[in-house]
């Protein structure tokens, strides 16, 4: 039996990553060595034929295998690699190690159980738990941080460095061009003096010792400027040698690069002409001075902040946390930000920083810093405006948190009414809705809301939720009623059925909303008449023609499943989101229709309810609930009212659990249910598929359907992939579930 290192009172992830550590170390590779063949070994990938590399394994240049990786796996810090990294990680070390086949093999299913067993844990863990290590708020979090300030300015350092490296042999250059042409000078004054009358010689004389000294003085200078080349050489090197020691330590080698971009911004060195005469070179050289002393203090204050340990954050955590939410990697801004609003929630340095990170290229940084505005500053009049300015001008999650905390935590502020007021007539149809939502909740009973959402119930695209947010705060009001009977005349037949469904309201005795009622049964829309029945069902009015003496011999080939609702009285207990879509009405005239949301919110509910309409088999119900029906879905069954073009018998209909279909037939399945079923009940859909595999299947069943004249209902939780055309999609709780409370 093959003796491991043991791994007692270690973390699982810090288990597995000393394992391999001892692997390595039995194998005499250093993580470069490491590193190096994993590299080697993707180069020769690279150079294969596709055919001949198992698809199913991950290629070796998607994992991440450089030096600073490995070392902290060996810490157990980094993120957990897939199994086939670990693979190929013991192939390494047994290789190099020599070991037998059946040694190898027990390395490898200790490794994968140790992965296993990590993996498992960080599962089980919450999130918040698993961040990485220097969201911890110890000492060790601050000296982290401080090692990632220091790489970030020591880079700044270089960059200047290298520009003024520049500068000082631009200068050289100009200094020893006055020096050639003072020479010259020089020159002709000697000459000038042999041929010269006496009276004049002393005129000369006085010149050509002027040109000596500006010839000295700048000689001087091109001294002092190469002892400043010199000096920024030597500081250049201890630069880069600091950016190397630090990015290769563990903790921050996953600091990302530097974006680049313009340079950094340097003080200009004062241009230097050379002129003819001697006065326009002495004011050259003035020049020159200058720069020499402005670049030679800069140069010791580069060699100072180099050498001399960084006293600017000693011992304040605040500090280096407010510096590293300046800093250009994401992580230590988002772990800096996370950290302060733990440690200095009051703080208004905290408070200006999360300002400032609401505009955060990251949306999750943005989302912290909004989320902290909202929480702890809420009182505040500069975080108020802030959070007004995330409402607007933020990503869309960034704009859900903000609405949301608008209408929360600024319930009753008129500015933050007149704010989302504004929102409404203006952005996307998803921010005029939240705004929507947010102002019925923040605001109910508002005059200026109500005028609002009057004008947003004549909006294409948000009307649903401007009605239902007007149905909920302002019930019985008569303008709401009169915006009813307006939009009854719309051209969009959905807008006239939940105009019909919500005038069955609070005017059951209304004769304005009854007469509307009466001119809608005379709609050419088969939907828009039911749900008028509907309500003048609800006014108790009783003298009109009854759709199920309709006759639809016309349409046969269309679905048989037209729709399906619930009286406003009708609910369950306890409460279930799927009753409140059924009271607005719930369309399945179409041939492929998935009911989406999320767990809990009814849709197998619904699903079940309308098989058992047509007494079909649910094949699991014996599993759940033995002989005995949910007794909701026997309440749903019973209360729920459909409309069907033509009624199915049970032999035409199937009730299919979709995670029990066998996934190399799926793909097969919507054809071959089609040819035998005229109704086909799907549910939890697309649980184990991709999404491209979920878009292939939709258009498998959309193809069935049309041709076999079949329909096919689904149920699923996700509906946020590529959707094809002839598919429709209910959300069960989507209006109502928007906001963040």
């Amino acid at each position: 039996m093959t003796e491991f290192p043991s791994t007692s009172g270690l973390s699982p992830s810090a288990a597995l990553g000393g394992f391999l550590q001892a692997q390595a170390k039995a194998a005499g590779l250093s993580t470069r060595e490491i590193a190096q063949r994993f590299q080697k070994k993707a180069e020769r990938e690279a150079k294969s034929p596709s055919g001949y590399i198992d698809s199913a394994v991950t290629p070796t240049s998607s994992m991440r295998f450089s030096k600073s990786h490995l070392d902290r796996l060996f810490k157990g810090t980094a993120k957990l690699p897939p199994k086939d990294f670990i693979r190929s990680f013991i192939e390494i070390t047994s290789a190099a190690a020599n070991l037998p086949i059946e040694h190898h093999k027990q390395i490898v299913a200790k490794a994968e159980r140790l992965l296993a067993a990590a993996k498992s844990d960080q599962n089980s863990t919450p999130s918040v738990a698993r961040v990485n290590e220097i969201d911890k708020g110890t000492e060790a979090t601050v000296a982290v941080l401080q090692l990632r300030i220091e790489l970030e300015r020591t880079l700044h350092i270089e960059s200047r460095l290298r520009w003024a490296l520049s500068d000082a042999e631009f200068l050289i250059t100009t200094l020893m061009r006055i020096v050639s042409t003072l020479r010259g000078i020089i020159q002709d004054l000697d000459a000038s003096t042999m041929r010269a009358p006496h009276t004049e010689r002393p005129s000369i004389e006085h010149q050509r010792q002027q040109a000596f000294k500006q010839k000295e003085a700048a000689e001087s200078q091109i001294s002092l400027t190469n002892a400043r080349r010199t000096l920024l050489e030597s500081l250049w090197d201890q630069a880069h040698a600091n950016i190397n020691r630090l990015s290769s330590h563990p903790d921050v080698a996953a600091i990302s690069p530097l974006p680049d971009g313009a340079p950094l911004p340097q003080r200009l060195l004062p241009e230097v002409q050379i002129g003819p005469t001697l006065n326009d070179i002495a004011s050259a050289l003035d020049k020159a001075q200058e720069v020499n002393e402005m670049e030679g203090r800069q140069a010791n204050e580069w060699r100072e902040e180099l050498t001399a340990p960084d006293s600017t954050y000693e011992d304040d955590e605040m500090r280096i946390l407010l510096a590293c939410t300046r800093l250009a990697d994401a992580d230590t801004r988002k772990t800096a930000l996370r950290a302060l609003i733990r440690s200095w929630p009051a703080n208004v340095e905290t408070r200006d920083a999360l300002i400032k990170m609401i505009h955060d290229e990251f949306s999750d940084i943005a989302e912290m810093a909004v989320s902290g505005l909202i929480e702890i500053w809420n009182e505040d009049p500069k975080s108020l405006q802030a959070t007004i300015q995330a409402a607007t001008n933020g990503r869309p999650t960034v704009q859900l948190i903000a609405v949301s905390g608008l209408a929360k935590n600024w319930q009753g502020h008129v500015v933050a009414r007149d704010a989302l007021i504004d929102l409404t007539r203006e952005g996307s149809p998803f921010l005029r809705e939240i705004s929507a939502q947010g102002l019925g909740l923040g605001w109910p009973g508002d005059s200026a809301v109500r005028k609002a959402l009057l004008r947003l119930a004549a909006d294409d695209q948000v009307w649903p939720t401007a009605l239902d947010v007007l149905r909920d705060g302002w019930p019985d009001e008569v303008e709401l009623r009169d915006t009813l009977i307006t939009l009854s005349r719309k051209d969009n037949p959905a807008v006239r059925s939940a105009a019909a469904s919500m005038l069955a309201g609070n005017w059951r005795r209304d004769s304005k909303a009854r007469n509307a009622l009466l001119t809608l049964l005379d709609d050419p829309e088969l939907i828009v008449r039911w749900h008028t029945e509907g309500a003048l069902n609800d006014h108790k009015f009783t003298d009109f023609t009854r759709l199920e003496s309709l006759n639809f011999k016309d349409e046969t080939n269309r679905p048989a499943l037209i729709a399906a609702r619930a009286p406003q009285n009708f609910n369950l207990s306890p409460p279930v989101e799927v009753v409140g879509e059924l009271h607005r009405g719930v369309i399945f005239d179409s041939p492929v229709t998935i009911i989406t949301g999320n767990n809990g919110t009814g849709k197998t509910l619904l699903l079940e309810a309308l098989a058992d309409s047509l007494r079909v088999t649910i094949p699991s119900r014996l599993k759940r609930y033995g002989t005995e029906r949910d007794p909701r879905e026997i309440q749903l069954s019973d209360g729920i009212e459909l409309l069907w073009r033509r009624t199915l018998s049970p032999q035409e209909c199937l009730f299919v659990e979709f995670p029990y279909v066998n996934r190399e037939d799926a793909f097969r399945s919507p054809e071959a249910w089609s040819e035998k079923y005229s109704m086909v009940f799907i549910d939890g859909f697309g649980g184990y598929l991709s999404d491209t595999e979920n878009r292939r299947f939709l258009e498998k069943a959309v193809e069935a359907a049309s041709k076999d004249e079949c329909q096919f209902i689904f149920t699923g939780t996700r509906s946020d992939f590529s959707v094809p055309s002839g598919v429709n999609i209910v959300h069960i709780g989507k209006r109502r579930r928007r906001l963040l409370f």
